[in-house]
């Protein structure tokens, strides 16, 4: 996983709500009672055909994460990975600046 990720590169066109769709799909057919059952998207962001709304996007997910299907979001960008290939930390987290963090979220990820 670690050498697929290192090797994502931006470009051309994304159908990244097709792609959310498809992980639901998949993650459902392999769902794992009392397990965790998660999506992880790795994505640029640039979500440019197919559904790129994101209130759609949105009650999408929602709607997934009630069923007990949750989603990770690894952002992948020039401008991120410049940074992190500066940072020496164990663990890295961007964030657009108008993502709110609820309180204790980033327990979550172990940080």
């Amino acid at each position: 996983i670690k050498d697929a990720i290192t090797r994502l590169n931006a470009g051309g066109s994304t159908a990244g709500g097709a792609g959310i769709q498809l992980a639901y799909s998949l993650a459902e057919a392999n769902r794992i009672e009392g397990g965790v059952n998660r999506v992880i998207l790795a994505t640029d962001g640039d979500f440019n055909v197919g559904i790129s709304d994101k209130d759609t996007l949105i009650q999408l997910i929602e709607q997934k994460r009630e069923s007990g299907t949750t989603l990770t979001v690894l952002g992948f960008g020039r401008g991120n990975n410049v940074g992190a290939k500066q940072s020496s930390a164990p663990i890295l987290l961007f964030l657009n600046p108008d993502t709110e963090v609820e309180p204790g979220a980033l327990a979550l990820l172990g940080v």
